[in-house]
């Protein structure tokens, strides 16, 4: 296991204590074990956030949300300006409660990863409290920023039911919290074997991040409302401190090891490997070598698209595989998500010239201009936008290229 010296990604709860008290959300197991396991300061100051901010990796996701409303929080516009001014990507999710005008104002030019808009319910199963002042915010909100989608813990409340974009919402699918929340009601999850944790969109799987308290305590995610895995303390630790420690081993080894007690084996965000994308996809490539006129493929579920099918075959085909592009998707998913084993690439590149000559995984990352040293050559652009570095492979005569969404596209 590699030790990195910053965090590739970060979740803050910026204060303990939930005005929302969700049917859904476990507080009242969050409290408890603070109480007994934090060291009692239940707002996350500006000035440790600016200091726990700096262990992660430029670049990277922050994500304001955990496991109370961030808006509690006064100063919580303030820090989601300044980790957007420093070149973080931001995720907000939130419910509004608590956000003010002010507020607004000084995040409103900020162009969010993702913005998730909880918004109330009739049943009340999330206590809001809707006044004209969060109407007034509700409507700012709205008519400014991308919402990427609005939950809902029950049905839509009159009162915002016209001002949202009905495309865009999506209601509740109640889960155990990984085991947190006991009822009937609730699905449990027993995943055996190697798993990953895919949690995410269908089109955006991977985004493990650990959750840090006010206190600076850092848990493993934003299920652990029991405080089951304390990995430490990123105030007082650095990220490479933290990943040499017990409990961040036994996290690790438990991925592996079903026999190891981690909170991922109640949750539904584990995967076990034999139905990732990337293990189906193998499956698929295996079945094609096989038949090369196929078009139904048991691994991936049945009869599949003629694009679908001629990526496949760029795959086989090739003697040289290169990943172009090592930035925060590569790391996200490449690895995590065992995309290595289904591309199974041997080269890596980047236009970065600070990580040339250097290896991951045992693989070296090379200038882009070695590249038309490979023959029979296939160039997997790993970015969301790959239309500058497209342009760039064909001014280099470097035609077979394809994009990493073009393969994930194979399975939604």
């Amino acid at each position: 296991m590699s030790i990195s010296e910053k965090l590739h990604s970060l979740e803050f709860t910026l204060q303990l204590g939930c005005k929302l008290n969700c049917k859904f959300c476990p507080q009242e197991t969050l409290i408890r074990n603070f109480k007994l396991k934090g060291n009692g300061i239940t707002r996350l100051s500006y000035e440790n956030f600016k200091k726990c901010l700096e262990k992660v990796e430029k670049g990277a996701t922050v994500t304001f949300s955990g496991m109370a409303e961030p808006f509690h929080n006064r100063e919580c516009a303030k820090m989601l300006k300044h980790a957007y001014k420093k070149g973080y990507k931001i995720i907000l999710a939130t419910t509004l409660v608590d956000m003010t005008l002010e507020d607004f104002e000084i995040i409103k030019d900020i162009e969010f990863d993702h913005f998730i808009l909880h918004i109330p319910d009739e049943e009340g199963n999330s206590k809001f409290l809707i006044t004209p002042e969060y109407l007034e915010v509700f409507k700012k909100v709205v008519n400014s920023i991308d919402v990427e989608y609005y939950s809902c813990h029950g049905t839509v409340h009159h009162a915002v039911a016209n001002l949202i974009k009905k495309d865009k919402y999506a209601g509740l699918d109640p889960i155990n919290r990984a085991g947190n929340l006991k009822s009937e009601e609730y699905q449990t999850y027993s995943p055996k074997g190697k798993i990953t944790c895919i949690v995410g969109t269908d089109k955006e799987k991977g985004k493990w991040a650990p959750s840090m308290l006010p206190d600076g305590t850092l848990v493993l995610c934003c299920m652990d409302y029991g405080m089951k895995h304390i990995l430490g303390n990123l105030i007082n630790q650095s990220w490479a401190e933290i990943q040499a420690g017990e409990e961040y081993k036994k996290y690790i080894a438990g991925l592996e090891d079903d026999t190891i007690d981690i909170l991922c084996r109640q949750c539904n965000g584990a995967c076990e490997e034999k139905n990732l994308d990337s293990t189906k996809l193998k499956r698929a490539l295996e079945e094609l070598k096989s038949n090369p006129n196929q078009t139904s493929f048991q691994s991936l579920g049945g009869k599949i698209e003629e694009d679908a099918i001629n990526i496949m075959k760029k795959i086989i085909s090739a003697r040289n595989i290169c990943v172009f592009g090592l930035g925060k998707l590569f790391r996200d998913k490449y690895f995590v998500l065992s995309w290595n084993k289904g591309i199974c690439a041997n080269i890596f590149s980047d236009n970065n010239n600070e990580i040339w000559n250097k290896e991951t995984n045992g693989i070296k990352c090379i200038p882009p201009n070695e590249l038309t040293e490979y023959k029979d050559l296939l160039i997997i652009t790993h970015m969301k936008n790959d239309s500058e570095v497209s342009k760039q492979l064909d001014d280099m005569g470097l035609y077979n290229h394809i994009n990493i969404y073009d393969i994930y596209r194979i399975f939604y």
